[in-house]
């Protein structure tokens, strides 16, 4: 599936529903602590998601070639940007991305990525989200 279907197939606000599908993850986890769950939040967030038709991706910092292993979930947004959640993104300490720690996602592009991922992982990459998203893992 390519960006284009991507785009036709959306009828309803996506960031409405992924709102509603943090909230779900949240209750559904409140008693389990963030820092360190990430991979357990990406995946009950993800599910959510897809039970909303909202196309998305659980994205594992190790398996793009990083030392640090971290699961966030991108959400394609339009053609040039993508819905990045994370969120256990608090656990980090930084605030560059005042959205992700209020909200729990953030809308990104390539470049407001590769700060993400160094704050997340130490390294850049240069990966494009296209890429990430469609599995091709290719740097720009």
């Amino acid at each position: 599936m390519n960006r284009k279907i991507l785009d036709i197939i959306k009828t309803k606000s996506d960031e409405d529903e992924i709102k509603m599908c943090i909230k779900k993850t949240l209750d559904d986890l409140q008693t389990i602590e963030k820092k360190g769950n990430c991979k357990t939040y990406s995946a009950y967030l993800s599910y959510y998601l897809r039970m909303n038709h909202i196309p998305n991706k659980v994205v594992r910092t190790s398996d793009l070639g990083y030392n640090y292993s971290h699961d966030f979930v991108l959400v394609p947004k339009d053609s040039n940007n993508y819905y990045l959640i994370d969120l256990t993104y608090e656990q980090f300490n930084n605030e560059n991305f005042k959205e992700l720690l209020f909200k729990g996602y953030e809308e990104i592009n390539d470049l407001e990525f590769d700060l993400y991922m160094s704050v997340v992982t130490g390294e850049i990459n240069n990966y494009s989200l296209d890429d990430i998203f469609f599995k091709t893992n290719k740097k720009r």
